[in-house]
C-alpha cells in the first residue's frame, strides 16, 4: 500500500526477534491490534518508548481483556462484564455515550484518554497492555504512509516526517477481514453451499460450530437460514451497536430452539458457557449478576434500535 526506497528496511512482525537488536529506531505502520502488539513486544524487549514512532491513522476502542476470561473462576468478571455491557447499552443516549459508559464499567479501554476513538475492530487487550503502550508518545494520527524514504515518512497529504537514523519499519497494515462496515454478507445456507461467515462476531471459530450444528439439525435452507444470519464485523462503534444487537437476536433465537440450546450450553467454544455451568447460582452475588443480565437485555436491545435509527450513517 505504500513504495519502499532502496536501503529501507521494511519488514513483517515475525521478522521482530532477528532483526530488532540491529536498530535503534522502530516506525510501525498500522493501527490495529497487530502494531499494539509489535509496540508492546518492542517494550517488554527493552526498546525505549522515545525510540518508537507510530503510523496509528484511527485511534480504537479495546476490549478489555479481563472481561473474556473463561470458567468458574472468572464468573464475576465474564458473566458480570455481560451485565455491565446490557445496562451501558440501556441508558446510552449516543454511540460516544455508550462506549465512554462502557469504559467507565471497565468492559472497553482506550490507550489515550484524551482521545474519543472512531474506530472498533474487537482487538482485545489487557489494561497492563494499554498502559504500555500509553508510553509511546510519538503517535502520527489521521494518515496513513504513502511512502518510505531514507530520512522517514511521505503521509497522504505530502506531509513528510523525519525518523531518525538507523530506523526499522514494521508493516503491521494487512488486513485478514473486511472491516469497512458494508453489507458483504449472504445468506449461510444455498442448495449445496455453505458459506461461512460470522453468526457470532467476533467469534470465526465459534460461528463456525454453530453454523455445523445447524446444518446437522436441520434438512430445510429457510430453517436453517433463520437461525444463521450473517452478523458484519463492525468498523466502528456505531456498527459495534448493529452487530452487538444481531449477535443477542440469534443468541435468543438458538436459546428457543431445543436442537441449538442444549448443545450450545455444553460448547467449549461458548464464551460465558462454562462460567455458567460450572458455578453456582447459590451464590447470591451470582444470582444478582444474572438477574441484571435478565432485566437490561431488552430495554438494551431497544435502546440501540432507537439510537440506530437516530445515528444512522
Amino acid at each position: 500500500k505504500f513504495s519502499v526506497d532502496a536501503g529501507v528496511k521494511c519488514v513483517p512482525p515475525n521478522a521482530l526477534p532477528s532483526l530488532a537488536p540491529q536498530f535503534e529506531n522502530y516506525t510501525i505502520l498500522g493501527g490495529g491490534k497487530t502494531a499494539m502488539d509489535v509496540a508492546v513486544w518492542l517494550l517488554d524487549n527493552g526498546a525505549p518508548p522515545e525510540a518508537i514512532s507510530w503510523v496509528c491513522p484511527r485511534a480504537s476502542w479495546l476490549i478489555n481483556r479481563t472481561i473474556t476470561q473463561p470458567g468458574k473462576a472468572f464468573f464475576k468478571q465474564t458473566v458480570g462484564g455481560i451485565a455491565n455491557q446490557f445496562e451501558a447499552m440501556q441508558g446510552a443516549s449516543s454511540p460516544e455515550d455508550l462506549f465512554l459508559r462502557l469504559e467507565e464499567a471497565g468492559v472497553m479501554l482506550r490507550i489515550d484518554r484524551d482521545i474519543v476513538p472512531t474506530m472498533f475492530h474487537y482487538a482485545t487487550i489487557s489494561e497492563g497492555e494499554a498502559d504500555q503502550l500509553a508510553r509511546i508518545k510519538h503517535v502520527i494520527r489521521g494518515e496513513r504512509v504513502t511512502q518510505l524514504t531514507n530520512s522517514g515518512v511521505v503521509l497522504e497529504s505530502g506531509r513528510r516526517t523525519e525518523m531518525g537514523g538507523n530506523t526499522l519499519y514494521v508493516d503491521c497494515t494487512a488486513t485478514a477481514v473486511v472491516f469497512d462496515g458494508e453489507e458483504r454478507t449472504k445468506p449461510v445456507f444455498e442448495d449445496n453451499m455453505i458459506t461461512l461467515q460470522a453468526v457470532y462476531a467476533p467469534l470465526v471459530t465459534y460461528s463456525a460450530a454453530i453454523i455445523a450444528r445447524i446444518e446437522s439439525q436441520f434438512e430445510d435452507d429457510a430453517r436453517k437460514n433463520a437461525l444463521a444470519t450473517p452478523v458484519n464485523l463492525a468498523d466502528t462503534p456505531y456498527e459495534w451497536m448493529a452487530s452487538t444487537v444481531q449477535n443477542m437476536m440469534n443468541q435468543n433465537m438458538w436459546s428457543q430452539t431445543p436442537e441449538m440450546r442444549d448443545w450450545l450450553n455444553t460448547c467449549r467454544l461458548n464464551p460465558a458457557a462454562a462460567a455458567i455451568r460450572e458455578n453456582s447460582l447459590s451464590d447470591p452475588e451470582n444470582s444478582a449478576i444474572m438477574k441484571r443480565i435478565q432485566t437490561a437485555a431488552i430495554p438494551a436491545v431497544m435502546n440501540m434500535h432507537k439510537l440506530m435509527s437516530e445515528f444512522q450513517q
